[in-house]
């Protein structure tokens, strides 16, 4: 994993990093992952934030929810109301290269090689904008720019895109190669990714539509399929 310094990071992402490893430690985790340090990036401020940006609060709260379910799913731990289950005064964490020690249960927490990834391209992101210190919004676009990340697809859901983010709080992005993004990657998204990640929702009852999709796209020529018509 990569070396991470707390000193790199502003007050709001360090406490958000702060308590999903309190949390880890509380509940037996040792490992910090994206879903679980999101829960605690969107917070109610956070969430003021958006809104005012045009977000939808509902929005918002569904991808939360969602979040939350894949938490459940895949750590099968955590609690709705588990920021009111950990104490604001329990502040004893120190950051150790890219783990966390919580001093009273003497519990090593690590955070996942993604949150290690990831924040590696904030800090890329900050870097470029001049930002000294990676904030809870430099992190949101490193999950939104981690193609291994299924955390993003729900982001995307509720609105939290790059693009948003660029626009809304005046913040440059990096593509892939580290370069200026492009235009095609900055408003648009990769569906062919999203396929690959399994990401897209399941087509039901579409057979018919989807056989003769396949056939405009096996053409030599005229082999462009336009679909049009409501969602669904």
């Amino acid at each position: 994993m990569a070396k991470l310094n707390s000193a790199n990071f502003d007050d709001d992402f360090s406490e958000a990093i702060a308590k999903s490893t309190q949390y880890c430690s509380k509940n037996n985790l040792e490992l910090v992952t994206t879903d679980l340090l999101i829960l605690f990036c969107l917070k109610p401020s956070t969430q003021e934030n958006f809104q005012k940006q045009g977000l939808k609060l509902d929005r918002i709260h569904s991808a939360i929810e969602q979040i939350d379910l894949y938490h459940k799913k895949n750590q099968k731990i955590i609690s709705v109301t588990m920021e009111e289950k950990i104490s604001q005064n329990d502040d004893n964490l120190e950051i150790m290269h890219s783990s966390w020690n919580h001093s009273k249960a003497n519990q090593k927490v690590l955070l996942s090689a993604a949150i290690s990834r990831q924040i590696q391209t904030a800090i890329a992101i900050s870097e470029k904008n001049g930002i000294q210190r990676v904030g809870i919004l430099g992190y949101l676009i490193g999950v939104l720019e981690d193609k291994e990340s299924f955390v993003a697809h729900y982001l995307h859901k509720a609105g939290i895109t790059r693009a948003f983010i660029s626009e809304k709080f005046n913040i440059k992005l990096l593509s892939p190669l580290g370069e200026e993004a492009s235009i095609l990657e900055k408003y648009t998204e990769n569906l062919t990714q999203m396929a690959d990640l399994a990401l897209l929702n399941t087509t039901i009852g579409r057979d018919n539509e989807l056989e003769e999709i396949y056939e405009i796209l096996g053409r030599k020529n005229k082999n462009n399929a336009l679909l049009v018509g409501k969602a669904g």
